[in-house]
């Protein structure tokens, strides 16, 4: 009985599986950065919609008869980043750094808003600029985290 077919099939066989093991996980990866990455389009979605709503409110005077409106609309909307972030956490993505600063873009936001009425323009657009200056810090630091874990092809 021959068997010298078993030698070079064997060999084929084993690196077909091998081959399929790495094409495989390199799948799993490039879904998994994905969907991470959808998460974090949402949050910057989240952010802009943010800006959007405070230059209504500070600059168009939507709102301002009832603030609290716009403090809740603010808030829910941090609250949201807050809940993408803890995804992104349990993703084994270390989000310490970038909940701190949750905090100044919640204070930029409502920080005397009760008190819009009697605000000067410039007081307002010092307020948006502090608004704009919270935001664009988190996204930024987001994007680094996100690069730290899944750098760039390019």
């Amino acid at each position: 009985m021959n068997l010298d077919w078993l030698y070079p099939t064997s060999i084929s066989v084993l690196l077909i599986f091998i081959g399929w093991k790495v094409v495989f996980n390199n799948a799993k990866k490039i879904a998994s950065r994905n969907e991470t990455y959808a998460i974090v389009n949402r949050i910057i979605t989240l952010l802009g919609d943010i800006q959007k709503l405070s230059e209504s409110f500070w600059l168009q005077a939507q709102f301002q008869e009832q603030p609290q409106y716009y403090d809740l609309l603010t808030l829910s909307k941090i609250k949201l980043i807050r809940a993408k972030l803890q995804i992104l956490d349990n993703r084994q993505v270390d989000t310490n750094d970038i909940q701190t600063l949750i905090f100044p873009i919640r204070k930029a936001c409502t920080f005397n808003s009760y008190k819009v009425a009697s605000l000067s323009e410039n007081e307002k657009r010092e307020q948006i600029q502090s608004i704009l200056n919270a935001t664009s810090e988190f996204e930024t630091l987001l994007d680094e985290k996100m690069k730290t874990i899944f750098p760039p092809n390019y």
